[in-house]
Formats: C-alpha cells, structure tokens, sequence
C-alpha cells in the first residue's frame, strides 16, 4: 500500500504529495461512562478525536487520558484499549494511507481481540517526507481543535454516501493529513540538526530574491562554506541554489496567483529581466508564468 517499513517500530509512508489515502469508515457518537473497546488490533489506521468528555487510552505500554479538542492516532500493529472516562461525543475514521481503490473497506472484519501481554508492545510510529527532504513523526496523542470541522465534513460525506463519495472522502483525508502535518511542523519547526542551518533558511525564504552565495549562508549559520554545504544538503536533500530556486518558485506562483505584473515579479525576486524570468520559471514548473496564470483561473 505504499507503506515501507524501515525497522520494528518505524514505517516510512513514503513522500506527502504522493498518498492517496482511502476512508474506510467515520462515524460521530456519544458513549457513556464505562463503555470499553479492546484489548484489540485494528486491520488499518486510525485517528480518534474527542468532541467533549474523555476516553482513556492504553496504547501498548503508554497510557494517556484524551479530553475536548484532542487526538489519537494509531496503527494496525498497535495493540490498544480504549475506555470512557466521562460522558463522551467523539469522532472515529478509520483510514488507509496509500491505495489506488477508493472504495472504503469497513474494518470491523479485520479487528481481532489480543491477550494483556499483547498491550506490552510498544505502537508503530509513522513519518511523512516532505517536499525540503524533511521528514515528521506523526504523534500518537496532539491538540487539535482547530480539525473538528474537517472530521465532521468527513462524518457527513460517509454517511450521506452521495454520488463520488468516495473521491470526495481521498480529498477530506488528503486536507486532514496535510493540516495535522502542518500543525507537528509547528509543534516541532526544527530538529536539533536543522537549528544548525536555520539562520540561512529563514534568510533564503524572507528574502529569496538575493542572489545569496554559499560563504554568505554559512557565515550566518557559524561554519566553513565546505562544511555548510555538505551539512545544508544532508538536511534538507538539496544544495542551498537549488532550495534558493524552489523558494523563488513558490514566491512566484504566489504573486502570479494574485495578479503581479510580471516586470515586478522578476524584480522582486531578483531576475535581471522578465525573460530570464520566465525561462527559468518554466524550467522549474514545466509552464510560462502566463500559463500557469491562465490554467490556474481556469482550474
């Protein structure tokens, strides 16, 4: 499905723009105090998040209490049980990451009950590569409270089941990854690795119209240029004119997209002229900027 696993504990869900997740089931519903799910495994994934009240959860060995505006997520070689604490309104979707069917698959044939020494076994954790060659971990626990709308538009179009749900499900869950991978990026802005390099990243993005030079960045950033640019590169995947280009890119599409006149794009971003401009803007995207412009109003 797309999964790669790199070790025990660790799966590689490959590249973000690259999934094509499937919905196989959400719900919306109330439980009262008492109300007890496992000790089981799941045949798929799942994300868990609390409208109003609490569910305890015990997640292999780790054990944590899930309140209003939070959620869960886990895999299916997680073994967990789930119990609720208080009067409790949730939402559930049960998901797979990366399938070309579209057509849910409703887990309840694949969930199997495990033994108490299963709950000994420590969860599965998941990360996602992003388009700078950074990587992020996704929690098994985390605040969000900004997603409950999302969950909900995912509840409605499961159960309404109108014509293409299914397409429209993959387009809800691709909106809900993407937004619980921008809210661990804001969690988590740099790894201890990438505070090394940070100076001349917020430099390159603040100010891509620079034509900055190696020795520039990596003054900024305390070290030699050779070493800058070897450590710049097994960061973020690429060297510091290539991620320069594709910085210069985004702001672009960005000014086309809002209707800047092209002599000020190229000016702005430090070209000489429109026409180098545009030649290094189809380079990078495939189309001219006035292409991209007019497929973009028509889209």
């Amino acid at each position: 499905m797309g999964e790669r696993a790199t070790s025990d504990m660790l799966i590689h869900l490959g590249e973000l723009r690259d999934l094509k997740p499937r919905v196989n089931y959400a719900e919306r519903s109330s439980k009262t105090i008492g109300h007890v799910w496992g000790p089981r495994t799941i045949p798929d994934c799942q994300l868990l998040y609390v409208v109003s009240g609490a569910i305890e959860i015990s997640l292999g060995p780790d054990q944590f209490v899930l309140e209003s505006g939070n959620c869960a997520y886990y895999g299916s070689n997680s073994p967990h049980m789930l119990t609720i604490s208080k009067e409790t309104t949730y939402c559930s979707i049960h998901f797979d990451w990366n399938t070309e069917d579209t057509m849910p698959r409703h887990p309840v044939p694949g969930i199997e009950n495990c033994y108490p020494r299963d709950m000994s076994r420590h969860p599965v954790s998941y990360d996602i590569g992003l388009d700078n060659g950074r990587t992020v971990r996704l929690p098994h626990r985390f605040k969000a409270p900004s997603l409950e709308p999302i969950f909900g538009s995912i509840v409605v179009e499961y159960r309404e089941q109108d014509s293409g749900y299914e397409f429209v499900l993959r387009s809800q869950m691709m909106a809900l990854i993407a937004s619980i991978v921008r809210l661990r990026i804001q969690e988590v802005p740099f790894d201890s690795e990438r505070r090394k390099i940070a100076p001349a990243l917020e430099a390159i993005r603040l100010n891509p119209g620079i034509h900055w030079s190696i020795p520039q960045l990596a003054k900024m950033c305390g070290y030699h240029p050779t070493y800058f640019a070897d450590l710049f590169g097994r960061l973020i995947g690429q060297p510091p004119k290539a991620f320069l280009m594709n910085e210069r890119a985004k702001q672009a599409k960005r000014m086309l997209l809002t209707g800047e006149k092209l002599v000020n794009i190229a000016e702005t971003l430090g070209y000489g002229s429109v026409h180098y401009f545009s030649h290094n803007f189809k380079k990078m995207t495939g189309l001219s900027p006035s292409q991209y412009r007019m497929h973009s109003e028509e889209s």
